[in-house]
């Protein structure tokens, strides 16, 4: 398991609105079943998807995405999840370095 690798699998077809990056944050990474299976098991997969969430809709780092990300994080008793913690951690990398490179 690669979470850096699977995040940049999430490629747009030609033509689709909505990024895949965002539909696998808000379609399966925000469920909390699949938190309570992924906590522990997907090493990195937050960190990774807040990366991917950065780079969505651009080839450059765009902060500014980071903003719905951060949110939803933040919605109901979505803190207490299992994979809070370091979805709120990859927020706290990313403010101390703007830009995010791929972990290698």
């Amino acid at each position: 398991w690669n979470a850096d690798t699977f995040i940049d699998s999430l490629t747009n077809r030609f033509g689709e609105e909505e990024t895949l990056h965002y539909s696998f944050v808000d379609g399966v990474l925000y469920k909390h079943n699949f938190q309570d299976m992924a906590g522990g098991t997907l090493p990195n997969l937050a960190k990774a998807a807040t990366r991917g969430f950065l780079n969505r809709n651009t080839k450059e780092p765009n902060p500014s995405n980071l903003t719905s990300l951060i949110r939803m994080n933040h919605e109901g008793d979505r803190e207490t999840w299992p994979l809070a913690n370091e979805m709120n951690e990859a927020d706290r990398i990313h403010q101390q370095r703007p830009w995010w490179p791929r972990r290698r």
